[in-house]
């Protein structure tokens, strides 16, 4: 092989390693790009069901607390319906998860 010929080889192998090695690069920040956005999307989410879960166990807490205050003054008022009433809604309440899609 003539000097030329071994010049132009590496200088073509050169070359080949630069582009090898800008694809890679380009795929990794691709990745890191894709990583980070879907990183953003978990946060948002998480943002949101925190959001969600604070305000659900603030209404139940809530109703639990008329509820209950119903139930006692039923029973100081000798009312066995309305007693009732507040006991169902006291189970309804202990049933009731925020996994599920029913409404009380």
């Amino acid at each position: 092989m003539k000097l030329k010929e071994i010049l132009l080889e590496t200088i073509s192998a050169h070359y080949e390693y630069i582009e090898s090695c800008e694809r890679d690069i380009t795929s990794r920040c691709r990745a890191i790009a894709v990583t980070e956005a879907l990183t953003q999307q978990l946060n948002a989410n998480r943002l949101i069901m925190n959001e969600f879960y604070s305000k659900f166990f603030e209404e139940r807490k809530q109703l639990f607390n008329s509820a209950n205050h119903v139930l006692e003054s039923a029973i100081e008022n000798d009312d066995p319906e309305l007693a009732g009433i507040a006991v169902t809604v006291i189970k309804m309440l202990n049933e009731k998860t925020p996994f599920n899609n029913e409404v009380i």
